[in-house]
Parts: C-alpha cells; structure tokens; sequence
C-alpha cells in the first residue's frame, strides 16, 4: 500500500468568542462541508481560537506598563503596554535583538514575545496570550469529540514560531492530547541494518506543520483534519513544578547506610563520581571509628543519600585518613548490551599471543599525573593568545584512520614501533 496522509482543511467555523464550545463548533463544521471525523483523525486546531474561547484576550487599554517595560519598549520600539503583556507571560528575557523580544514562558517554551500576538483579533489595541495549559485545552477538545460522535481523535493545539538560524516561521504543537509528541527509532535497525542511536522525531510539530500548508494565517481556517497517518496515541496526565516537589526526596546533609559489601562485588560501569566526606560538628569520632571499621573489614558501605533533591546510591570506603564516598548509580539507569551489533569472529593462536605480547610491550605502572586533560591546556592556551590580541589557531584535524584489513599486520607494525623505541632508548 502507498504511504499517504490527507491534510483537511475545515471551513465555515464562526468567529470564535469567549465560553465557546469548540469541540461542538468544530463537529458542526466537518460534518456541513462533509468531512465528518473518522476514528484515529487528528484534529490540529489553532491556538488562536483556543485562547479567544478560554478568555484570553486583553485590551490595552486595561494594562498599566511597569517601568521595566517602558524601558525595553524603547529598545525594541514597541507599545509598552506590549511589552508588558510579554513581561507578564514570562519567566524570564532570553534575548533582545533587533526589535525582538525573546522569552521563556510560564509554560517553559522559548518563543517570541512570549506568544503574545494581536493578529486576527477583531477591534484594536487587543493581543491574544497563550492557553494556561494547551495539553488540558486539547484533552477538553478530544473529550467534547468524543462525547458528540462516539469517534475517538487525537488533539494537537498548534502555534506559528520562529526557528533559531532558519528564516520563516513554521506551525509547531504548543499541546497535544491522545497523541505521542516525539517518536523515538533509539535502538532500531535502518534501511540498510545500522543501529540507530539517537534519531528521535518530533512527530506532533510535523503534523502542526502540515496543517498549516491549508490554514494560512488569513484563509479562517483555524482547524485541520490530518487523515491517514498511523501515531502512537499517548494519553497523558498534567506533571505540575508542584508535582515534581512532592516527588522530591526531603532534603537532608545525612547519609544512610544500609548495607555492607565486598568493592570487588561492584562492576565498575555502576561507579560515577567520588566525593571527599568530612564529619559534621561533633561527629568526629563516629567519623573514625566508621573509616577504621571499613580498613579492617575491607568492606564499602552501601548507602542513600539526597542530592538536587534525588535520591542517590553510594559506595563509603576509606582512603587514607579520610572517606570516600563514591556514587553509583542505580540498576535501572544501566543499560544492556543487547542492542549492539557484535557478530562472533574466530581468531588464530598466533593472533592472540601477538596482541599479549603487544601489551605486555605498553604496560606500565598506572601514574594519573601522566595524563593530562589537553582540551583545558589548548582552552588556556586561546585565552591566552586572545588577551595578546592573537587570532586562536584552529588544531588542524587528523584524517580519518584507515578500516583495518589485516589485524596481524596492524599488531606486527604496533610491536615493531615499540621496540624501535626501546632500541632509541638504549643507544
């Protein structure tokens, strides 16, 4: 069967005011042009109308600017009663530039003017802010189609944004309901069998962007019927910043033990960073007599403890006078081989006892000193150059190595270096 999706506009919806049922207008509509809506539709409606029925409309004439937006409004050359609105909308101001006023919305998107537009709002003077929750907006649509035809749909409420380093606008999904937003191909095998690693799509911003090819931003035609194309529907429940909090571990300077073990018991990919404990006040002696007991036992503590408000897993060892507190990370967080391509190769005698010799050839007392970090070297190195006024040198880069054909001929040359340089050495 050919691939094929259908992008349907849907016409004759009336202007949308405030209180308006939408999923009742928008039903009306699809069925007077004869395009009722089918199971597994997805409904793109335009965040314009979405506000305009949840009150979100303001006069200008009912905003008093605060000195902050009179000041940017100079510098952007905008109404400061704009910018006021923009200032209200946001958390914070990424960037001014160019008469652009680049913020982070209470809703966490990045955006221009913090969405607020005054385009198709009928009189003057008026600007529409985005919905307080579009995924609740679209979840309200998606339940009011339901309730009227029985059909389930997905909802996708969109917006027209800018992009960084592209020129033009483009239809993005601001909400969603019934619907998974991203589509991940982590894991699974391309056209030609290559694992892919990281491909993940942005499968509700694509829909938001074809509907837009028959919306227009002057053609009243603030929904579209996207037919035909098979997503993961996704129900999901609203995660609040007060949510998060309540899931928070309680914030605590203490270290729980809960157990005791062999280190050696512990695979080295659990391990992630190490940090130097000292005793609280007045906990000294508990302090030494729990790093002499691990000496003695030559056992590490496993314990819990909070940081950044998660909860975390550690390995408490002595080293020298002081304790060690190395975290590790929890089971769940490590993956399994099992995606990886490793086809089995067979290998000669001789092949094995060449690769030993070659590293008995490079094997050397283990000295952290001799590595150094050369990324921070050559970063101190352009700040110095820069502070004489010295244009930076880009490192030229090295050429891709060569497949290996013959690893006995890659082994054999590697031992020979070694052993010129032993030679050099000795004379």
């Amino acid at each position: 069967m050919v691939p094929q999706v259908q992008v349907i506009g849907v016409t004759g919806m009336p202007e949308v005011k405030e209180g308006a049922d939408l999923a009742a207008l928008i039903v009306s509509a699809c069925k007077s042009q004869n395009t009722p809506l089918k199971e597994d539709d997805v409904l793109v409606v335009t965040q314009k109308i979405v506000s305009k029925s949840e009150g979100r409309i303001v006069d200008l004439k009912d905003v008093q600017p605060s000195a902050l937006a009179v000041e940017y409004s100079v510098a952007c050359d905008k109404d400061p009663r704009h910018v006021e609105l923009m200032l209200r909308e946001c958390k914070r101001v990424v960037r001014m530039d160019l008469g652009n006023i680049i913020t982070e919305t209470r809703h966490g998107f990045v955006c221009a003017a913090s969405g607020v537009d005054g385009s198709n709002i009928p009189g003057d003077n008026k600007f529409c802010l985005l919905p307080l929750d579009s995924d609740v907006s679209a979840r309200r649509i998606r339940d009011g189609v339901k309730k009227l035809t029985k059909t389930t749909v997905a909802v996708i409420v969109s917006d027209t944004w800018g992009r960084p380093w592209r020129e033009g606008a483009v239809n993005v999904a601001i909400g969603a309901a019934g619907i998974s937003t991203v589509k991940s191909y982590k894991g699974t095998l391309d056209a030609t069998g290559h694992l892919l690693r990281v491909s993940t799509i942005a499968t509700a911003d694509e829909i938001a962007s074809a509907a837009e090819l028959v919306t227009g931003k002057a053609d009243k035609v603030p929904v579209t019927i996207v037919r035909g194309y098979e997503y993961e529907k996704g129900e999901y429940v609203v995660i609040a910043e007060e949510d998060f909090k309540a899931a928070a571990a309680a914030r605590s300077r203490s270290i729980e033990i809960v157990d005791f073990s062999y280190e050696r018991e512990i695979e080295s990919m659990y391990f992630e960073k190490s940090y130097y404990l000292e005793p609280d006040k007045g906990a000294n002696k508990a302090y030494v007599l729990l790093r002499e007991a691990l000496k003695e036992s030559e056992k590490v503590g496993i314990a819990r403890f909070v940081l950044r408000d998660r909860e975390r897993l550690a390995a408490i060892k002595p080293r020298g006078n002081v304790i060690l507190l190395n975290q590790l990370r929890f089971h769940q967080e490590i993956r399994k081989p099992d995606e990886l391509k490793i086809a089995e190769a067979k290998t000669e005698r001789k092949e094995v006892d060449l690769a030993m010799a070659l590293i008995e050839k490079l094997t050397v007392p283990f000295e952290p000193q001799k590595y150094r970090d050369t990324y921070t070297d050559q970063l101190k190195q352009v700040i110095e150059q820069k502070v004489k006024g010295v244009p930076p040198v880009r490192p030229v880069e090295e050429p891709e190595p060569a497949r290996v054909k013959d690893l006995m001929e890659l082994l054999k040359a590697s031992l020979d270096r070694e052993r010129q340089r032993e030679h050099a050495k000795a004379s």
